[in-house]
């Protein structure tokens, strides 16, 4: 609980009677970060520019589900106001971008995320069950395991396409009378069959190809789905599972579905525009992780006869390369002793990308990290 009176800005700003579901009542909370929402809680009380904007961020912030992404905002609300520029709160209203930000003619669109736990599971949750709802209709004699790759199933066409195609592949393999089989989805007009499969699992990066198609080809499919003969009568056996879910329950699956969502969405196409992601949550980010997500993944090339490297580079799957809105990535997480903010930022090396940032700009900005500063522009 927050009883202490050295959290009297906190009371002042948000009222005492906090939901009791609230973050800042749970002993997960550490003594560090209540700290800082104190320090941000006074600079709110004393220089939010209007009462209607601090009331609005206010039912924010005592709002639990909203509390972790609303604390994001407010730290970069906060970062910006110290350096010196004027920080304007949702410039096209409630479902545009939530900051616009100027400084000495330098004028940049913000939209800020968190790489929160809770979110990613929600989405995941609402994956699942729009998936249920479309196979719900199945009765089988076969056990039906769906394993997905939560990025790619975002979209309700993509999920729609997937089930029907699943359907489709279901009803050949209940004609053949097949033990088992293996159903890839790739995405529309793509997806293969493979027949006697067991298991997924089974498979492995130096076996055969099947049916032309390689390993790894299998495994990176975004809807797999396993069928198994049974021998009761037909039912709607069907589980549903995360793909690699070990892997997406990680920051860098979480960092990348984030990015991917923000793709188009709430940016400007006339302004230039910087993605703000809290990544204070995350303790298994680290740097090689960001470059990736942002960059594409690391490669390394090498001559299978005399076994010596021959180059490197990066693959063309990292967000950059994917959105000419984005001039740049900050990334926000928590210094260690004072629970402050530590801010990062990561410039575009997509050379499509219009009005990239100048040197000049970035130093306005802060944070750029120096070995990136080639990316900047001239």
């Amino acid at each position: 609980m927050i009883s202490d009176s050295s959290f009297r800005k906190t009371f002042e700003l948000l009222g005492t009677d906090l939901p009791q579901k609230h973050p800042l009542l749970h002993s997960r909370y550490d003594i560090k970060r209540r700290c800082r929402f104190e320090q941000l809680a006074s600079e709110l009380l004393e220089h939010f520019t209007t009462e209607r904007e601090r009331t609005r961020l206010v039912v924010k912030l005592r709002n639990a589900p909203q509390f972790e992404t609303t604390i994001s905002e407010v730290e970069t609300w906060s970062y910006f106001r110290n350096r010196g520029f004027r920080v304007d709160a949702e410039p096209f209203g409630e479902k545009g971008p939530d900051f616009r930000v100027s400084r000495d003619g330098l004028t940049v669109i913000v939209e800020v995320c968190s790489l929160g736990r809770e979110a990613a599971e929600k989405r995941l949750s609402a994956i699942f069950l729009d998936i249920g709802k479309r196979t719900r209709d199945l009765r089988s004699r076969y056990r039906i395991d769906i394993n997905i790759r939560e990025e790619n199933c975002r979209e309700a066409k993509f999920v729609s396409e997937a089930v029907r195609a699943t359907k489709r592949a279901l009803a050949t393999v209940e004609s053949s009378g097949s033990n088992s089989a293996l159903f890839c989805y790739v995405g529309s007009g793509d997806h293969f069959l493979l027949d006697g499969v067991a298991n997924i699992e089974e498979m492995t990066p130096s076996g055969p190809t099947h049916q032309g198609r390689p390993w790894e080809e299998i495994h990176r499919c975004a809807f797999v789905v396993q069928f198994r003969k049974s021998s009761i009568e037909p039912k709607n056996l069907i589980t549903i599972s995360a793909k690699d879910g070990a892997l997406w329950s990680k920051s860098v699956g979480r960092l990348r579905s984030t990015l991917n969502e923000k793709r188009g969405k709430q940016l400007s196409r006339t302004d230039r525009n910087i993605i703000v992601v809290d990544h204070a949550d995350c303790v298994d980010l680290d740097g090689t992780d960001v470059l990736d997500a942002l960059y594409g993944r690391s490669y390394v090339r090498v001559d299978v006869e005399t076994l010596t490297e021959r180059g490197s580079g990066r693959r063309p799957d990292g967000f950059f390369k994917n959105t000419e809105r984005a001039q740049a990535v900050a990334l926000i997480g928590r210094a260690d002793l004072t629970g402050a903010c530590a801010w990062t930022v990561f410039p575009t090396h997509n050379s499509r990308a219009s009005r990239r940032f100048t040197l000049r700009e970035f130093e306005l900005l802060g944070g750029l990290r120096p070995e990136l500063s080639h990316l900047a522009s001239p």
